[in-house]
């Protein structure tokens, strides 16, 4: 199976393990105002995946889907045909936000009450496994990571931002946990960018200054 490979246009669209969020952490409003630029004809790639969440693709051009299913690999074979592999299976939980670190991929999965986190080594048929419990972290949903290798991952229940970091050898071992007030209700989509993590809140962008 080959990859599909990425042609996307975007538009603006010192704790320990069991920290509590740090309040003195202000988020500012970055835009409230939404734009989204679409052009030429619309193609369906693939189908009957139930209650799609979310999209990526890895630096290497893979593109991946997650679902209240389960995780898939969007691939297309030698005729052009593509269809959906699937990589976790949902079962108790659903998927959210996804982000890779170093040639893992990680996924946030939520049951209404708790969350976990799964991941996978991106090898030709990545195999998934929870690594991390998020206990009382409802809903889990987007995700993002920082060019030292830490995870960010959005409580859109509570209104907190997680930093995960892991060990140097061990990618499936969680060795820090960190939390970020964000003030708001639902945080969502994140990406951490020039030493601040910006995330989506209903109608605006927000941002989180970084101190580390």
């Amino acid at each position: 199976a080959l990859p599909i490979s990425s042609r996307l246009l975007l538009a603006c669209s010192s704790n320990d393990l069991g920290s509590s969020p740090d309040d003195a952490q202000a988020s500012e409003v970055v835009s409230d105002r939404s734009a989204l630029l679409v052009g030429g004809t619309k193609d369906t790639v693939v189908d009957a995946i139930a209650s799609i969440e979310n999209s990526m693709f890895t630096r290497s051009g893979r593109l991946f889907v997650s679902g209240d299913d389960g995780v898939y690999e969007i691939t297309r074979d030698s005729s052009g045909a593509s269809r959906a592999i699937t990589l976790a299976a949902g079962n108790d939980c659903k998927f959210a936000g996804m982000a890779e670190i170093d040639g893992v991929l990680y996924a946030n999965c939520y049951d209404g009450t708790n969350s976990a986190l799964f991941a996978a080594i991106l090898s030709t048929t990545p195999s998934f496994r929870k690594i991390y419990d998020l206990p009382g972290v409802a809903f889990a949903n987007g995700a993002a990571a920082d060019d030292a290798g830490r995870l960010y991952v959005a409580d859109s229940t509570h209104g907190t931002i997680w930093r995960v970091s892991f060990g140097a050898s061990d990618p499936f071992t969680v060795t820090r946990r960190e939390a970020f007030s964000t003030g708001n209700l639902f945080p969502n989509g994140l990406k951490v960018s020039g030493g601040a993590v910006y995330y989506t809140d209903f109608v605006a962008v927000k941002r989180i200054p970084l101190l580390d």
